[in-house]
């Protein structure tokens, strides 16, 4: 009993140096188990703190990975699809905005239950496997608690046999020997366990490389089908926005507004000049005089909504003036001119011949060279014009006077931004306007059946109210006379001295 309570004190002690003074004790490990020891808890740090933040990337970490449906609604993309696809029930299949609202949230969606099955897949194969390094550790700490419980109680074992070895007689001694090879073998034994386990978990490293791969396989083929996902699509999505006729003609090329809309005169040029035709003929300085330009703006913007046909231009611009505004506006922000800036120099020099006959042959030759959606819509146009003139008498708007105010709209200088450089060369004032003349007072010459031109293509005809085109123009002004002001009149010339004037009168500035 007192040998016991010996080697019970010997442990409590040697326990008790070795937590508050440090002391050492017999080291049971080899310098290469220890190393191996180090090795493991490097080995923990990496895979726990990999798989923490693996899941910290995932959407839906959080919910029961078992229950699709509830995970489903931490997902962002799915959100985001449930949210398009609502917002597109009120637009409906015309709109293009509705159609792509609903196509776009039924990708998102599809996108959103890629992403899900692929979060499903990192936590069932990648993070779990990763967290198994936890408890294996854990295992591996308690066996070496155990390891050095051991080792504690063979130091004590070691010493109350080393105090008792000359005072005790042989059979104590043999016992008190015996026990401490005992508590040798136990250390033994715990030792040779906790290294088989430190180095069965080393062995696993390429397993646990492996697991890193596969995430990024993982990802890689989530990406993979999200790319063929959308690779598949956006072109039928781009196809839609192509072919929808539905766009701002504001600014934009000729050619992609005929083409997109199916026509071969453009909306605002054939709207506008139906309008006219209607309440605009008789109408003085018509293209002269500037209308409102607030209504000009609201006009416009009903244009490009493509809230605009002929009958709401007439009795909402109730102005023919407004109405002319608007066919200027649309010829001078079109990107190319009407005609065009590759024959430019050509236009320049047709001109420029000594006699009429040249002049006119000249340009003759040039039209020929036009694009034919270019041609066509200038047809149209000058034909509109030599129609208008015969109602000089009363809109004072001969040839000249038309050209004067509108060339400066069908063509200029080409420049290195694309933009309008009207204002480059005074000099070239009297010679756009000079083209457009000789287009209007010879246009059955260059545009041969052009008489017979029925200007309402694809609008009809409106079955007015008012009683004349006069009657419609004085409906919207001010019933006070006190607060209307006539505008100054402007004397027409055959040409004009300074092209600030022309681009003036262009403009509509009085």
């Amino acid at each position: 009993m007192a040998d016991k309570m010996k080697k019970q004190f010997f442990f409590v002690k040697g326990l008790a140096n070795q937590s508050l003074f440090r002391t050492e004790k017999t080291e049971v490990l080899d310098e290469s188990l220890l190393l191996a020891e180090r090795r493991i808890d490097a080995l923990q740090k990496a895979c726990s703190v990999s798989a923490r933040k693996i899941l910290s990337c995932l959407a839906g970490h959080g919910t029961d990975a078992t229950t699709v449906e509830k995970r489903s609604k931490k997902i962002p993309e799915i959100l985001l699809a449930n949210s398009m696809l609502e917002a597109s029930t009120p637009f409906g299949d015309s709109s293009v905005l509705g159609r792509i609202l609903h196509e776009v949230g039924s990708i998102e969606n599809e996108l959103g239950y890629e992403l899900l099955q692929y979060e499903l897949k990192v936590e069932q194969i990648v993070t779990s496997h990763l967290q198994q390094v936890e408890s294996e550790v854990a295992a591996i700490l308690k066996n070496r608690r155990i390891l050095n419980k051991l080792s504690l109680e063979m130091d004590a074992s070691r010493k109350v046999y080393q105090s008792n070895r000359m005072s005790s007689g042989n059979t104590k001694s043999d016992q008190l020997r015996e026990d401490m090879e005992d508590s040798y073998q136990k250390v033994e034994i715990s030792k040779d366990s906790l290294a088989t386990e430190i180095y069965t978990l080393l062995a696993r490293e390429p397993e646990f490389a492996s697991t890193i791969l596969k995430y990024a396989q993982l990802k890689r083929d989530y990406h993979r089908a999200a790319w063929n996902l959308l690779e598949r699509n956006i072109p039928k999505l781009e196809q839609v926005i192509s072919d929808n006729p539905a766009r701002p003609v504001f600014g934009t090329k000729l050619e992609t507004h005929l083409e997109s809309s199916g026509r071969t005169i453009a909306f605002p040029i054939e709207v506008c000049i139906c309008a006219l035709l209607e309440v605009g003929l008789e109408e003085e300085g018509l293209f002269r005089v500037a209308g409102g330009s607030s209504k000009i703006r609201k006009l416009k913007a009903v244009f490009d909504a493509g809230y605009c046909d002929l009958t709401a231009v007439i009795e909402d611009a109730r102005d023919p003036h407004v109405i002319a505004s608007v066919l200027k506006s649309y010829l001078r922000e079109l990107p190319e001119p009407l005609l065009t800036h590759e024959l430019y120099e050509e236009w320049i020099h047709s001109v420029r011949a000594s006699n009429l006959d040249g002049q006119l042959q000249s340009m003759k030759n040039v039209l020929k060279k036009m694009p034919k959606p270019y041609f066509i819509n200038l047809r149209y146009l000058v034909r509109f014009f030599s129609e208008l003139t015969n109602y000089q008498d009363v809109n004072k708007m001969t040839p000249s006077n038309i050209a004067i105010v509108i060339a400066p709209n069908l063509i200029w200088i080409p420049d290195e931004d694309g933009k309008n450089a009207l204002g480059l060369n005074m000099s070239l004032a009297n010679t756009y306007s000079c083209i457009l003349e000789h287009l209007i007072n010879h246009c059955e010459y260059f545009f041969p059946g052009s008489e017979s031109m029925d200007f309402y293509i694809t609008c009809s005809k409106v079955v007015l109210e008012q009683a004349s085109p006069k009657s419609i123009q004085s409906s919207s002004r001010v019933s006070a006379p006190e607060f209307t002001q006539e505008a100054p009149t402007i004397k027409f010339h055959k040409r004009v001295g300074s092209f600030d004037a022309a681009v003036a009168l262009a403009n509509g500035i009085e």
